[in-house]
C-alpha cells in the first residue's frame, strides 16, 4: 500500500491506483491520514466530515470505514480482520510504515537532508532534496488542506518544503550552478515572494554570475516589498550580505564549508512564509525571528 497524500489524495496497492470515490471518503482518510498510527475518535472524523449537523452518522460512518478498508486492503481475505484501518477504542487508527506514506517519507528524508549539511558534497545533497521534492505535488492532504484539523499538519509539511526547497538553492550555488539556481529561485520567489532566504540566495546568484549591480536592485526589490507588506526592515543577514556585495568581499565568491552550511540552515533569521490560511503565526521567539506561512514551493511542481 501506499498513500500519496502531498497534494490530491490518492491511494496505490501493488502499483495499482485505487480509487476513492466522492468527497466523503477523501476527507475520512484526510483525517486519518492527519493522526496516522494514532487514534482519530468517531466523533472527530464525524465532525471532519459533516461539521456541525447534529444529525447521528455513526452507521454511515461505519460503511464509508469498510469500503475505505477494501480500497486499503483489497486482498483481504473475507472475515479477516483488517490490518490497515483498524477500529480502536470509540474510533479508528490507520496504521503505515513510513514508506507506505509520502508525508511520512518526506519528513524522514527533510531529517536527513539537516544531517547531511553537516558533511556531505553537494552534489549529494543535490541528489536528497530532489527525490524529497519529487513526492511534493501539491498541497498536503487536498481536498481537506484549508480543514482548521489540518492546519497544523500542513503548515509543518510545507515549512520542510521550504526548507529543503532552499537547502537545494545552497547546493546549487555550492556546485556553481548559479544559472540554475536563479531560474528555480525565479519560481520559488514568485510564490514567496517575501522568504529573505530566497532573496539572500537570488543576490549571491547573480553577484557571482557578474551581474552585481542586478544584486543589488535585488536587495532593494526586498527591502521595498518587505516595508509595503510589513512595515518592516531586511533582516540581519540580508544587510550582511548586502554590505559583503557593496564592499566586494572576496569570500562571496567561494563556496561555502560545512560548517558555514549547518550555519546557513539553523541560523535564527526571519523567514517570511505563507502557508494555507495565511497570517502570522508567531512572532519572536529565537533570534526575534517573524514566521508566516508560506504556499507550497517545491522546486518544479
Amino acid at each position: 500500500m501506499r498513500v500519496r497524500d502531498l497534494g490530491l489524495l490518492s491511494v496505490e496497492v501493488d502499483g495499482v491506483d485505487q480509487p476513492l470515490r466522492g468527497r466523503r471518503p477523501q476527507i475520512i482518510l484526510a483525517r486519518l491520514m492527519v493522526s496516522v498510527n494514532q487514534r482519530a475518535t468517531a466523533a472527530e472524523i464525524i465532525e471532519a466530515v459533516w461539521g456541525d449537523d447534529l444529525t447521528d452518522h455513526t452507521s454511515t460512518l461505519e460503511s464509508h470505514i469498510w469500503r475505505l478498508r477494501q480500497t486499503l486492503e483489497p486482498h483481504r481475505p473475507a472475515r479477516q480482520p483488517a490490518q490497515v484501518l483498524i477500529t480502536d477504542v470509540e474510533g479508528y487508527r490507520l496504521l503505515a510504515r513510513v514508506d507506505d506514506v509520502d508525508s511520512l517519507r518526506f519528513e524522514r528524508d527533510a531529517g536527513e537532508i539537516r544531517e547531511l549539511v553537516a558533511s556531505a558534497p553537494p552534489d549529494r545533497i543535490l541528489a536528497h532534496c530532489d527525490d524529497a521534492l519529487a513526492l511534493w505535488r501539491g498541497r498536503p492532504f487536498e481536498p481537506a488542506s484549508d480543514e482548521l484539523w489540518a492546519s497544523a499538519a500542513v503548515a509543518r509539511l510545507q515549512e520542510m518544503n521550504t526548507e529543503i526547497a532552499a537547502t537545494r538553492i545552497d547546493a546549487l550555488l555550492d556546485l556553481d550552478q548559479n544559472q540554475q539556481a536563479l531560474a528555480d529561485l525565479e519560481r520559488l520567489i514568485d510564490r514567496a515572494p517575501l522568504h529573505e532566504r530566497f532573496w539572500a540566495q537570488r543576490m549571491l546568484a547573480l553577484h557571482r554570475a557578474g551581474r552585481t549591480d542586478q544584486a543589488l536592485e535585488a536587495y532593494q526589490r526586498i527591502r521595498r516589498l518587505l516595508d509595503d507588506e510589513l512595515a518592516l526592515a531586511p533582516g540581519t543577514e540580508l544587510e550582511r550580505l548586502h554590505r559583503r556585495i557593496l564592499d566586494q568581499d572576496p569570500d562571496l565568491a567561494e563556496r561555502r564549508r560545512p560548517d558555514e552550511a549547518v550555519s546557513a540552515l539553523a541560523v535564527a533569521t526571519r523567514e517570511v512564509v505563507k502557508a494555507a490560511g495565511g497570517g502570522v503565526a508567531s512572532e519572536g521567539g529565537v533570534g526575534s525571528s517573524v514566521i508566516v506561512f508560506l504556499e507550497p514551493v517545491g522546486v518544479g511542481g
